[in-house]
């Protein structure tokens, strides 16, 4: 038998939240609902003087035992202050051993827990990251802190049957893109020319050339990119040819003597800065562009994609698609534009 605070059903969340926020709700057990009344199961037998006005009763009764945890958040029920509890975020990113999430209105002194109960959920990962801030920098590295298990180096992440060696905390990953990858990958038709202007740890590049007969240019800054990218070719049968080079894309068309039938410009924050390198670049017969960009609407890095296509003595064709791949906040969207380049 188990002792349980018997209230009425219309006050259930109320003094679920005060329970909560004392430790006493014993998470243990399901919650029992008995016509207009429900049992909470408590870890102590004792009514807190916060509730006695809505003449509650301990009762004993026989509650059903949890059979299984829902999600990390089940085991920090009893462990954080109600407000904090709140704030948990339901989704974070798993990169092969590792699991990265924002904790951005959580205080940091419950930061160790959290993460603690991700690995406890999570039971074969080996580390928890903290994303402390945004990514910055030409190199694109996302500033991380370590909150629990040990140090990661590298580790093998896989998207659409492809496995990409991932250098943490030196290269840009974002599985939320899993879908773009996919898409401009069925976009592409065997025999183009493909310029990955950015292509980080090759996300776009090498998913391509798994399924099309391609030849792919991998550009990055950032030599762990580069160094990641060289690393998964080793491990990933392809169709194609990915040719991974470490250079700055903003000098691009001085040391690339070729043209390309399709480029992708996945840089949302300072693509627009490599339109001009973009227009020199694309085929002569005409090519695709899949220009990202983050903007509160689609509006803006459309003109700005068709007027600056424009300067650089180019024109736009038509505008396959416009889409919204992902919301960062309110007032910051990740669009990308695909247009056909003459």
């Amino acid at each position: 038998m188990t002792y349980c605070l018997k209230i009425k059903k219309e006050c259930g969340e109320y003094v679920l939240k005060i329970l909560r926020k004392l430790g006493l709700v014993n998470s243990s057990y399901e919650i029992v609902r008995e016509k207009e009344y429900i049992l909470i199961p408590l870890t102590e037998s004792k009514i807190p003087p916060s509730l006695t006005h809505i003449n509650p009763a301990i009762v004993e009764c026989s509650p059903r035992r949890r059979s299984y945890i829902r999600t990390y958040r089940d085991f920090l029920v009893n462990k954080l202050p109600q407000k904090v509890y709140e704030k948990l975020p339901s989704s974070y990113d798993i990169v092969g051993d590792v699991i990265l999430i924002r904790l951005n209105n959580v205080p940091e002194k419950y930061w160790e827990e959290i993460g603690n109960a991700l690995l406890k959920f999570h039971r074969n990962k080996k580390a928890v990251y903290a994303i402390v801030g945004e990514t910055s920098g030409t190199e694109r590295i996302l500033p991380l802190k370590l909150i629990a298990g040990a140090h990661v180096n590298k580790t093998l992440y896989v998207e659409h049957g492809c496995k990409f060696v991932v250098y943490i905390g030196k290269v840009y990953v974002n599985p939320s893109l899993s879908y773009e990858h996919r898409r401009i990958s069925e976009l592409a038709s065997d025999s183009e020319k493909i310029l990955d202007m950015f292509a980080g740890i090759g996300g776009f590049s090498i998913i391509i050339a798994k399924h099309k007969s391609v030849e792919v240019v991998a550009l990055d800054i950032n030599p762990y990119a580069v160094k990641s990218i060289n690393e998964s070719l080793k491990i990933n049968r392809l169709k194609g040819v990915v040719m991974p080079i470490h250079a700055d894309s903003s000098r691009s068309e001085r040391f690339l003597n070729k043209k390309f039938n399709r480029i992708i410009m996945n840089l949302p924050g300072l693509s627009h800065m490599f339109i001009r390198n973009a227009a020199k670049l694309i085929s002569d017969e005409g090519g695709i562009i899949h220009y990202y960009r983050f903007s509160q609407t689609s509006t803006e890095p459309l003109h700005e994609l068709i007027s600056e296509v424009v300067r650089y003595g180019r024109r736009i064709v038509k505008i396959l698609g416009v889409r919204r791949v992902l919301e960062v906040s309110p007032t910051k969207k990740l669009y990308v534009i695909d247009a056909y380049i003459m």
